[in-house]
């Protein structure tokens, strides 16, 4: 022991690496670091690889390490609704709305490509001139207003390669095809990718009573098979996952 013990105090002898005493040189090293700022100003960067592959992975492992609600791709108006959703549900009246009830049909039966939508909306507006219709842009913002659902909108490679987001946020062009990131006719990223956060969808299911009710399905058939099984001993109609034995012995 005294033997270790000197050798630990003598900075110019090191022992063998994977030995008992370096081991010991390591712990002592631990607790010395152990709540020294120095390291806080450490560049994470210093230990990433020199392989591109493996450099990225280890770049998105950090960016999800530090990953926040304020310091991702929502917008600050985005957070702001997702903390404070509406409480009350959509309505929209028959006369007053009639104009964007038209559009939001037309939307939904089909025509939700933006070429199709605006075609139709030219169309009727032909004939129709007094009609107040929105452009397909201008129905995508409403639609976001109205139900509080904000989607997340990346560029994405168009050989559908990668999402340019996280560390590869700034990239000119693909490392996996070679396309550019922007198309350099309009100078738009050739495709986009939209990400519909879970939260948000919540939300504007719970608006509504009956969407409400539907999404407390689990929890209310859940009950009931399980005051039936405390009153019979068993579960008459077996049809759904809720009825399985795992789910129940883990809710009760």
């Amino acid at each position: 022991l005294p033997q270790v013990y000197n050798r630990l105090q003598d900075p110019q002898i090191q022992p063998e690496r994977g030995s008992l005493n370096n081991l010991a040189l390591q712990n002592q090293c631990s607790s010395e670091d152990f709540g020294n700022d120095d390291d806080d100003d450490e560049d994470p960067t210093a230990a990433y690889s020199q392989v591109e592959d493996v450099r990225i992975a280890q770049q998105f492992i950090e960016a999800l390490k530090n990953a926040d609600i304020n310091n991702g791709d929502l917008s600050p108006d985005a957070v702001n609704n997702l903390f404070n959703p509406p409480e009350y549900p959509l309505e929209l009246d028959n006369k007053v709305d009639a104009d964007l009830i038209k559009c939001l049909r037309l939307f939904l039966h089909g025509h939700n490509s933006a070429k199709h939508y605006n075609q139709t909306i030219h169309d009727l507006k032909m004939c129709h001139p007094e009609d107040d219709l929105l452009s397909f842009d201008q129905l995508k913002c409403t639609i976001w207003q109205l139900t509080g659902i904000t989607p997340i909108i990346n560029d994405m490679c168009p050989n559908s390669c990668l999402v340019y987001t996280g560390p590869l946020h700034e990239r000119n062009s693909c490392h996996c095809c070679g396309q550019d990131h922007l198309d350099p006719v309009t100078g738009k990223a050739w495709l986009e990718l939209f990400t519909i956060p879970l939260g948000f969808s919540i939300q504007a299911l719970k608006r509504h009573v009956t969407t409400a009710e539907q999404m407390d399905y689990f929890w209310r058939r859940s009950q009931e098979n399980l005051q039936e099984l405390r009153e019979t001993g068993a579960i008459e109609l077996i049809d759904d996952i809720v009825c399985g034995t795992d789910i129940l012995l883990a809710i009760d």
